[in-house]
């Protein structure tokens, strides 16, 4: 036997619940136009996306650390961008807590 689920009708019954959680989450938003000049030289400099770079300039202008999951992101911004760490170089250690390898 089979299950036809109505992915419909399940959006239209929680959607109401679903779209008041994301309204009452914390998010501060960043007008990106501000950093237009710094997104571009970000993507000449480094050969990366605007997407990539809104993430990097965000980062520096912040002074914040950016962990990814991108290796060749990181690899291409490393070198001048030390608040960038893949996410491969933490090791996982005893009791739950992570370190930089």
């Amino acid at each position: 036997m089979q299950t036809v689920i109505d992915a419909s009708a399940l959006l239209k019954a929680y959607f109401p619940e679903i779209q008041q959680k994301i309204v009452n989450l914390d998010i501060e938003r960043y007008d990106l136009n501000f950093f237009k000049t710094h997104l571009l030289d970000a993507c000449k400099r480094f050969n990366i996306s605007v997407y990539d770079a809104s993430y990097l300039v965000l980062a520096n202008k912040l002074k914040i650390s950016l962990i990814t999951g991108d290796r060749k992101f990181s690899d291409a911004v490393k070198v001048e961008s030390k608040n960038v760490i893949w996410i491969g170089d933490f090791q996982f250690k005893r009791q739950n807590s992570w370190v930089l390898g």
